[in-house]
């Protein structure tokens, strides 16, 4: 067998075990799970002037649209509670 042979089979077979053992050895691919909710996406329909200001806001505030929007809607849950 060649040189560039063992090379290449020698590359293949430590592709295989990387592939199979994963990155961390654990046999799982990708970022580890974590125990927080994750977070979905949605779409709003919002009148521009007033997208406008909320994204004027959470630029003063250094934070986004979606964590305005979600402390207004904990704070409307707080305030109506399930019947």
């Amino acid at each position: 067998m060649s040189d560039f042979n063992k090379k290449q089979q020698e590359r293949k077979n430590s592709i295989h075990i990387g592939v199979a053992t994963g990155i961390a050895g654990n046999g799982v691919k990708g970022r580890p799970k974590t125990g927080r909710e994750t977070k979905i996406r949605v779409n709003f329909a919002l009148l521009p002037s007033l997208y406008k200001k909320i994204k004027k806001v959470a630029y003063i505030k250094r934070i986004s649209v979606s964590e305005i929007l979600e402390e207004c809607f904990v704070r409307y849950l707080e305030e109506n509670p399930d019947s």
